[in-house]
């Protein structure tokens, strides 16, 4: 089966290459918008109202990014209440490989959901960005967590057997009664 976007997609992709800082480990950051599929209406993008250096703002959530971005034309409305913006050896690419322009990075940045509060690098994007939090920092903040994960000690999630706990959903899992048209 073959889909068919209606709506042409926009794609923005950052990764960070980072040979000549030890300290900063390499991320990637991946953030796929498109129209509509087949006539379908476009899926809610996954947001959430976060407060940054007591600013409140949405930022989208991306799993598939390594580290949080934020563009530099939300960072000229807030950037007092940031921690000042250091300078980092990181380069940002896109999907397609080409270097971004990156003016830095606000170190132990203050990011609070819910109440819950951490602190972490926002990468300061040369453009207008979707802001994005990265996968560790959306962990972190408890917005999402992985469940089929398999750890140790503290880390460990108790994995009940699904037809066990949830028995009635797959009772006579294949079968359908009656005749298809």
């Amino acid at each position: 089966m073959c889909l068919s976007v209606k709506k042409s997609a926009k794609a923005h992709g950052i990764s960070v290459d980072n040979t000549q800082d030890a300290e900063e480990d390499a991320s990637y950051l991946t953030s796929v918008e498109s129209g509509a599929v087949n006539g379908n209406a476009k899926p809610a993008p996954w947001v959430v109202s976060v407060l940054v250096g007591g600013f409140r703002t949405v930022f989208k959530i991306d799993t598939g990014a390594e580290v949080s971005v934020m563009g530099s034309t939300m960072y000229k409305k807030i950037k007092d209440n940031l921690p000042a913006l250091s300078s980092t050896s990181a380069t940002l690419r896109g999907p397609d490989n080409s270097a971004l322009r990156i003016k830095g990075v606000c170190r132990q940045t203050p990011m609070c959901v819910r109440n819950k509060i951490i602190e972490t690098d926002v990468y300061i994007i040369d453009s207008h960005i979707t802001l994005l939090v990265g996968l560790g920092d959306a962990t972190e903040l408890d917005l999402v967590r992985r469940v089929d994960g398999i750890g140790q000690g503290d880390d460990a999630i108790p994995r009940t057997p699904l037809p066990k706990e949830f028995a009635a959903v797959f009772d006579g899992l294949g079968c359908m009664e009656g005749e298809s048209r």
